[in-house]
């Protein structure tokens, strides 16, 4: 299973969340993210590295309320860094 894949939370502590990006700090699976699904990218920040890209997205998932982190690494853009997406 490729839990980076999944739009994740901390419900019990959203601090944990925005310091740093990780699945550590992030526990709590909201949904999973299938591939051509549509999302509105809210921020990005540098936190755990995946696949050798450290940034991490705060999205919204059009198919399901809510938001949460997902890896950057999973988005199949060429850089690390999304261009035009503010730091958060």
């Amino acid at each position: 299973m490729d839990y980076q894949r999944d739009l994740r939370a901390n419900e019990s502590n959203q601090t944990a969340c925005s310091t740093y990006p990780s699945t550590a700090n992030r526990p709590d699976v909201r949904q999973q993210v299938q591939p051509h699904h549509q999302f509105h990218v809210y921020c990005q920040k540098q936190g755990q590295t995946i696949g050798g890209n450290p940034y991490w997205l705060l999205v919204n998932d059009y198919t399901a309320p809510g938001t949460g982190w997902i890896a950057s690494y999973y988005i199949g853009y060429r850089a690390n860094r999304l261009p035009d997406v503010p730091g958060c």
